[in-house]
């Protein structure tokens, strides 16, 4: 009887070892989406919570050169996030944010996709581009180089050459203006 009762109680208190079992060390899924609008999206965060996403992976958010309908890799301006008298594709400022907030009190996190090493097909060959200011925060040319803060557009190789077309630029280039003073 003596062993009966060690034996039990050593089992509920927990003496002898326990099966095996799973336990879940991975990171939460990353959700890919590149198909709606802010608005959509933050509307859609208790299905992203319910489908046990962790975070979601948005495209590049500043406005592209190719138009309002391009998904951004065609990078115009990085700092200009749309407004709600010239949106993005994907939306506004405004809705970028309440977005992320949305994402943030859900537990979910924001990762955007940034482009730092080109901007879009637009150069000086294009008819009025740089008498309108061209890439804001990047000089098209100045004397002595011609390509500005840009690979020249004969250049080639992984490198120095332009990814589809777009504009690679030279990060060597130390050409230093005031680009956009802060107000």
């Amino acid at each position: 009887m003596h062993v009966f009762i060690v034996t039990f109680v050593a089992a509920v208190v927990g003496f002898f070892p326990r099966p095996a079992s799973a336990v879940v060390t991975s990171a939460p899924p990353i959700l890919q989406w590149f198909d709606s609008t802010y608005g959509t999206q933050e509307k859609r965060v208790a299905d992203f919570f319910q489908a046990g996403y962790g975070s979601t992976w948005i495209p590049p958010v500043g406005r592209a050169d190719s138009g309002n309908q391009s998904v951004g890799y065609d990078v115009f301006d990085r700092f200009d996030l749309g407004s709600t008298t010239n949106e993005t594709l994907y939306g506004t400022e405004t809705g970028l944010r309440r977005f992320a907030s949305t994402m943030h009190r859900a537990g979910g996190d924001v990762v955007v996709d940034l482009v730092w090493n080109h901007n879009g097909f637009s150069n000086s060959g294009n008819t009025g581009f740089a008498a309108a200011g061209g890439y804001p925060g990047f000089v098209l040319s100045a004397p002595g180089v011609p390509d500005g803060d840009f690979h020249g557009g004969f250049e080639t190789g992984d490198l120095n050459g332009r990814l589809s077309g777009l504009i690679d630029i030279k990060h060597e280039t130390n050409l230093q203006y005031i680009r956009q003073p802060v107000a």
